[in-house]
């Protein structure tokens, strides 16, 4: 029997899942069960699941809901050195794991065996960070979800670097065939603007498959995150409020299709934040396109410049589009998740091509 093919993308302030049965999207950050220990809660939270590990005491709540909690509550995974190695990470990987796995039966009533196939920035795509993550991957784990017992045992992981995910996705359909035939010899640069990092790489499409161009690479920590606190930064000297980043987060994901943004105290307090954001929006697009400029000085030699990562869909396109003139522009379908999708047609690909 096959094993069941699971794509991981943990970023700093974002997870993404993916498998067979849909894809699945949720914060980083994890609630611990004791925080709510003075609260009265009737049934179960709403976009909150309850999960214990074995080998752990602790229970955390984890899911789309987190977010509604302050972020002094809140357990955040966002870290950058050493971050492979830490607890809150490993933790974040057996969650992750054990949210797929609970949709499938074979989880309760024995073992789920599992291929996994995830992700590392580029900067940190080192043998010391690989072998991290796959030690952290590949085991057995005992999850409870909810109270229910889950079993999966990770069989094999492969590590990709980050930005090939997003390539992967524009050229492989849904079931790991080649789409796009005319990318041999094809130079792409990538945009990956994530939570906490914005990753610019450039890579060839090559015969036997793609080739990083180390000379043309910057990993910046200067994420989405960076945006959201300036506007906290803003709230505070306009308004003298000690505002909430994940608050501010979930305010601007919520706000950018309707270009209307606002900040709630609660019910009797709600600041209207529009001309915050749009001015703090202007100001990083502005940053990105003179770190894009400064990292990428041969645009007129690249084919496409590709932007991704869940802080694409908040940047002002049009002045990149405006001030980039020398190459063409190219925005992934669903940036947050267009390295999930193409980390999960990768291993398709991969099976593919084992049984030819």
């Amino acid at each position: 029997m096959t094993n069941e093919l699971f794509a991981l993308d943990l970023g700093n302030k974002q997870t993404k899942l993916q498998d067979k049965k849909g894809t699945y999207v949720a914060p980083s950050s994890l609630l611990n069960e004791r925080e709510l220990e003075s609260f009265f809660s009737n049934g179960k939270l709403k976009d909150l699941d309850l999960y214990q590990i074995s080998a752990e005491e602790e229970k955390y709540f984890w899911g789309k809901g987190v977010l509604r909690y302050t972020q002094d509550q809140l357990t955040d995974t966002l870290g950058f050195e050493g971050r492979y190695n830490r607890a809150e990470y490993k933790r974040l990987a057996a969650l992750s794991l054990a949210r797929l796995a609970k949709e499938y039966p074979q989880a309760k009533d024995g073992i789920l065996k599992v291929d996994v196939v995830a992700g590392l920035p580029t900067g940190d795509y080192t043998m010391e960070n690989i072998k991290a993550v796959i030690n952290t991957l590949k085991r057995q784990y005992l999850v409870q979800v909810n109270n229910d017992p889950i079993n999966i045992r990770v069989e094999n992981v492969e590590i990709l670097p980050q930005p090939i995910g997003t390539l992967y996705d524009l050229l492989l359909d849904e079931n790991g065939y080649l789409k796009e035939n005319d990318i041999e010899d094809k130079r792409f640069a990538v945009a990956d603007i994530g939570g906490g990092t914005v990753l610019l790489d450039q890579i060839i499409s090559e015969e036997n498959g793609f080739r990083f161009d180390t000379s043309n690479r910057t990993q910046s920590e200067a994420g989405a995150n960076e945006l959201y606190t300036r506007i906290a930064q803003k709230l505070n000297t306009r308004y003298g409020i000690n505002s909430d980043i994940h608050v501010i987060e979930s305010s601007v994901r919520q706000g950018i299709k309707a270009q209307k943004f606002s900040y709630r105290q609660s019910s009797n307090n709600i600041i209207d934040m529009t001309e915050i954001v749009d001015t703090e929006i202007q100001y990083y697009s502005q940053r990105l396109v003179e770190m894009i400029n400064s990292s990428f000085k041969n645009l007129s030699s690249v084919d496409e410049l590709v932007l991704t990562g869940g802080g694409a869909s908040i940047i002002n396109q049009r002045l990149l589009e405006d001030q980039i003139t020398n190459t063409k522009i190219r925005m992934t379908d669903n940036p947050e998740q267009a390295n999930v999708h193409g980390f999960y047609k990768y291993g398709l690909s991969q099976r593919l091509a084992k049984e030819e």
